[in-house]
This record gives C-alpha cells, sequence and structure tokens, in this order.
C-alpha cells in the first residue's frame, strides 16, 4: 500500500514535470519569437536613423543655399539703394539747375 502510494506520487510528479517541460518549451518559443520581433524593431530603427541622418544633411544643405540666396539678395539691395541714392543726387542736381 505505501509502495503504491510511493508510486502515485511519483506519477504525479512525472506528468507535472512534464507540464513544466511544455510550459518552458512555450516560454522558450515565446522569448525566440520576441527576439526575432526585437531584432526586426532594431534594423528598422537603424533605417529611420540613417534616413533623419540624411533629411538632416538635406536640410544643412537647404539652409547654407537659403543663406547663399539670402546673402546675394542683401548684395543686390545694397547695389539698388546705391543707385537710388545716386539718381537722387542726379535729380536734385537737375532740378537745381532748372530752378536758377
Amino acid at each position: 500500500e505505501k509502495l503504491n502510494e510511493e508510486r502515485q506520487k511519483i506519477q504525479i510528479l512525472e506528468k507535472q514535470g512534464f507540464e513544466l517541460k511544455g510550459e518552458i518549451t512555450e516560454l522558450e518559443a515565446s522569448i525566440c519569437e520576441k527576439d526575432m520581433e526585437i531584432g526586426a524593431l532594431e534594423e528598422s530603427l537603424k533605417v529611420i536613423k540613417h534616413e533623419k541622418d540624411e533629411l538632416l544633411s538635406s536640410l544643412d544643405e537647404a539652409l547654407r543655399d537659403l543663406n547663399a540666396v539670402k546673402t546675394s539678395l542683401e548684395e543686390r539691395i545694397s547695389l539698388l539703394e546705391s543707385d537710388l541714392t545716386e539718381k537722387d543726387l542726379e535729380t536734385n542736381e537737375l532740378v537745381s539747375e532748372l530752378a536758377a
């Protein structure tokens, strides 16, 4: 009788062991799946970072171009203002000559 009880306990423990092994296998499979997801996300992140770097580079280049255009326009405005001042002086001289 005691022997049967021990056998039953062993059978129960063996059954629990198999169940635990099944759970461990499921958890390991889940961990592998998560590792693959993490790997895919890391690759996506690398691509996104690369694209961000390219965009920042393009923006820097565009900003340099815009600054060059701004400088060129400022120089042109300065020249036009000088021309206008010169024309004003000529106009004033002509008005003075006509008044005289």
